[in-house]
């Protein structure tokens, strides 16, 4: 499969807000790492989907993808198509803002309640000045209908407040997609909506990857929707990732403690006999104050005196299926 997106030693640091008494004594306020060096490579029409709990770094990696943080925090590289994405200057940024593309997880604030829905579909069009009059308007309607909303004419002169939260979500897509992208963030785009209406969503996103060779960085924090839409996995953990495969490989054999955690709790239509869900304790650590040696070694029931003492670093493992990596000295090795 050939490469689309590659980036390596991804870090985004912010710093870390001082309090008023801080602030007047000058102390340092120290840097809060919400994505700590990270290497991720994505194919043409490949889905990778990015899973984690809250504050794990997943959003702010999809951002920085796509050069949505501010550049004074990031620091590593992003290729695109082989091109250094920050480092592109206007035009070729402009160019690289048409290719790829977001979808944000709550339509109920990603679209503008005072724009129609043909507004909304356009606007990447007026920005990039590409179309204009009756041809936008047709686009639209194609794009809208591309996306599931059939026909595209009955939807166009409609406002976001006469939408439901699926037909909201299939305008955003609509909006992504009328740039003709090769590339889309996909942020949680199913959580805000109903169990009934998620189904459609996925097998639409699903079938843009087969008919127009999308690739998908897929952001979700459900390790089973991850499983049936990615082509590959990266689970990630205090902004690292701790285990990356091949879906299937990394749901059967997981080879991280964390990894397995979160398959643990996995619904099951019939559970392994005898097995227990283990919930995780307590809450992932402050990203300002990141433990030393394994980051997920407080809330890990297998840590050793190695894993306070150095950081394991993200590699293959023994009887590891090709590509299958993960960041623990004792990978694949951890019981079940």
């Amino acid at each position: 499969m050939d490469e689309l997106l590659k980036a390596e030693n991804l870090a985004v640091g912010y710093p870390a807000r001082a309090g008023f008494l801080e602030g007047l004594s000058g102390k340092e306020r120290g840097v809060v790492r919400a994505l700590d060096g990270i290497d991720l490579s994505i194919g043409v029409g490949e889905i990778v989907a990015l899973v984690g709990e809250s504050g794990c770094g997943k959003t702010t990696t999809g951002k920085a993808l796509l050069r949505l943080v501010d550049e004074r925090y990031v620091r590593g590289t992003v290729r695109f198509g082989g091109a250094d994405v920050y480092g592109m200057a206007r035009p070729a940024l402009r160019g690289f803002r048409g290719s790829a593309q977001m979808i944000y997880q709550d339509p109920y604030q990603s679209l503008n309640p005072k724009d129609s829905v043909l507004e909304i579909v356009v606007e990447p069009l007026r920005v990039h000045g590409l179309a204009a009059g009756r041809d936008m308007r047709d686009r639209a309607i194609l794009a809208l209908e591309e996306s599931g909303l059939k026909p595209g004419a009955g939807y166009v002169d409609r406002y976001p407040h006469e939408l439901s939260g699926g037909q909201r979500q299939r305008v955003a897509i609509a909006s992504a997609l009328i740039l003709e992208p090769r590339f889309i963030v996909a942020d949680e785009p199913v959580s805000m909506l109903d169990l009934s209406v998620r189904a459609g969503i996925v097998r639409l996103l699903a079938s843009l990857r087969d008919r127009r060779g999308l690739a998908f960085a897929f952001i979700t924090h459900d390790l089973s929707l991850a499983w049936l839409m990615a082509d590959r996995v990266a689970i990630m953990y205090l902004g690292k990732i701790v285990e990356e495969g091949p879906s299937d490989d990394v749901i059967s054999r997981p080879a991280h403690p964390y990894s397995l955690a979160l398959v643990d709790v996995m619904p099951r239509i019939e559970p392994r006999a005898g097995r227990k869900r283990r919930l995780l304790p307590g809450e992932p650590p402050n990203p300002s104050l990141i433990p030393a040696g394994c980051r997920f070694r407080p809330r890990c029931r297998h840590a050793t005196g190695l894993c306070a003492e150095k950081e394991p670093v993200l590699e293959p493992f023994e009887g590891a299926a090709a590509g299958h990596r993960a960041a623990c000295h004792y990978r694949g090795s951890i019981p079940v």
